[in-house]
């Protein structure tokens, strides 16, 4: 069984993987998108910025009232604010 501080370990250690991940990425890469109907970088690194945090905040409040400020925050991520 895993407890509160190795789940919480894990979790900060999958963060710094993807802000080390985004760290390697350029401006020239953000329009790439693997196949015509998936994301573009800019559009994984938007997402990526609400895809935890909104679910685990419902968890604890049990709404989703915060998605719609926090998916419209998501919008405005760029290369630069991403970390």
């Amino acid at each position: 069984m895993i407890n509160k501080k190795q789940l919480l370990d894990s979790m900060q250690h999958e963060v710094n993987i993807i802000k080390h991940l985004g760290d390697k990425l350029h401006e020239n890469d953000l329009s790439y998108r693997p196949s015509e109907k998936q994301r573009s970088m800019l559009e994984l690194l938007q997402y990526i910025t609400v895809c935890a945090s909104g679910p685990a905040i419902n968890t604890i409040t049990g709404n989703w009232d915060h998605m719609e400020s926090m998916d419209a925050d998501a919008r405005n991520v760029t290369l630069q604010s991403f970390s």
